[in-house]
């Protein structure tokens, strides 16, 4: 899990879900973006997902961890948000942890 100051809150999810810009979609995730003053991150997955919660925190770990391996490579003062996917169910850790890499690399470039 990041450190506080990197995640956002309840009300700053709801203004990147309403005003944020679709950045790229991927098989498990639709990463969603817009300018803030500071560079924080959100995840957001649905019990349509899995109903199980274990899974879903587990899925929740791994997109953390993988944020905060490539935490420097985000530009600063953006908000980002991971919008989970109903087929996130069908990938394993590594090949969810392999997307997101591969994401993260062409959200730096960009």
């Amino acid at each position: 899990m990041l450190p506080k100051k990197f995640r956002l809150t309840k009300k700053e999810f709801e203004y990147l879900r309403s005003s944020g810009h679709v950045l790229l979609r991927s098989p498990i995730f639709v990463l969603v973006w817009c300018k803030a003053p500071a560079l924080k991150f959100g995840i957001s997955i649905s019990a349509k997902v899995d109903k199980r919660a274990v899974y879903r925190n587990k899925v929740k770990r791994v997109l953390w961890d993988a944020v905060k391996f490539h935490l420097e490579k985000f530009p600063k003062g953006n908000f980002y948000g991971f919008l989970v996917k109903q087929d996130a169910s069908k990938y394993s850790d590594e090949e969810i942890n392999d997307l997101v890499n591969k994401a993260i690399s062409k959200v730096s470039i960009s």
